[in-house]
């Protein structure tokens, strides 16, 4: 989250949320980091292709989003709501006195809800038809900045997803920062979120780029990345 008292003015981050595979809640997070073994963690998993691939899945159970519009329930916006949920009191305070036209949203994403749309295909692959809970706006590459604008009531903020693989949740805070310096915004709220799916453990799997075991950087005896 993004803000500043007036254009050209210093930009900061002033409030965090965060979700990961060490947990929900920034606090929970930096704790179970900075263990000797930290856990839960990147564990294996053979539920995205079939076969035995270590994994950075957010552990435990997810909001439902059972109350928000069907094209924007799914695991990557459940994601979000964990996130906004941990800004805490933070974030109502940074809105407080905000025109809603001067509150942006920029976030970033690579799959959106593209693992809803794996779900719906192969149970209509089985069964021959789409799931009713399911709707093709889920994997709009701009359905996680609409979620967000419905989930805190600012329909009226500037809303955008920017998608350029490993780099997007950076450039969303670079961008977040222009709207600010640039007087267009005075808060914008950034970030990103990417769940897993399919879809890239099979991309990066074909470039052969995958490790079955927990990675093993800047060693001779690395194998590869894992995904989270």
């Amino acid at each position: 989250m993004s803000g500043s008292a007036a254009a050209r003015a210093p930009v900061y981050l002033n409030a965090l949320g965060l979700c990961c595979a060490l947990g929900p809640r920034a606090e929970v997070v930096a704790a179970r980091l900075f263990r000797d073994a930290p856990e839960p963690g990147v564990q294996p998993s053979a539920a995205f292709l079939g076969r035995r691939l270590m994994v950075g899945e957010v552990p435990g159970e997810l909001p439902t989003l059972d109350e928000y519009p069907l094209p924007l329930r799914g695991r990557n916006n459940a994601l979000l709501r964990l996130a906004l949920d941990d800004l805490g009191a933070a974030l109502p305070a940074a809105l407080e006195g905000v025109a809603p036209e001067r509150v942006a949203i920029v976030l970033g994403s690579s799959t959106s809800g593209i693992g809803e749309t794996e779900r719906a295909f192969r149970q209509r692959d089985l069964h021959g038809g789409l799931p009713a809970d399911f709707h093709y706006a889920m994997q709009e590459m701009g359905t996680p900045a609409r979620f967000v604008a419905h989930a805190l009531g600012l329909p009226r903020a500037a809303q955008s997803v920017i998608s350029t693989a490993c780099s997007s949740g950076a450039k969303a805070l670079a961008t977040a920062a222009r709207l600010v310096q640039g007087g267009r915004a005075d808060v914008v709220i950034a970030g990103g979120a990417d769940s897993l799916c399919g879809f890239t453990l099979a991309g990066f799997s074909a470039l052969e780029a995958v490790s079955e075991e927990r990675c093993n950087p800047f060693s001779a005896n690395r194998r590869g990345i894992n995904i989270g």
